[in-house]
């Protein structure tokens, strides 16, 4: 699978957007932070998390080059998802209650925005079956 850069936001199809400076380099691929927009109870919902890409040949890429050729079938991993209402977050990421008011006024402000794309984020992505 690959992504595939769209104007178009449709939350139904899982747009992802990614903050290209987290880039975090490990054995067989990048990690980067990620957010994606969903569907749950007929309404959107936005999920921040990260997202694992490998890139199959190891050869060191631009970010734009990267995104185009990277194996992108696991998806993402959740962190904290929120739908208007209430923080739901991985208990591997448990936040203070503090925290947990801060990501909720976050997270709140995207979905709100939806669906531009938030400042210093790089969206919205699809992916897409290769022929």
């Amino acid at each position: 699978m690959s992504l595939i850069k769209r104007d178009k936001f449709t939350p139904s199809l899982k747009p992802y957007a990614f903050k290209p400076d987290s880039r975090e380099f490990g054995y067989g691929g990048r990690t980067l932070e990620a957010l994606w927009a969903g569907r749950k109870r007929g309404g959107t919902i936005v999920t921040l998390g990260t997202y694992h890409m490998t890139a199959m040949d190891r050869i060191e890429r631009s970010y734009e080059d990267w995104l185009a050729v990277a194996d992108t079938r696991y998806g993402g991993l959740w962190q904290h998802i929120w739908d208007g209402e209430k923080l739901l977050s991985n208990p591997d990421n448990t936040p203070s209650l503090a925290e947990a008011d801060a990501l909720s006024e976050r997270l709140d402000a995207v979905l709100q925005g939806f669906p531009r794309v938030p400042d210093g984020w790089d969206g919205w992505y699809f992916r897409e079956k290769v022929a």
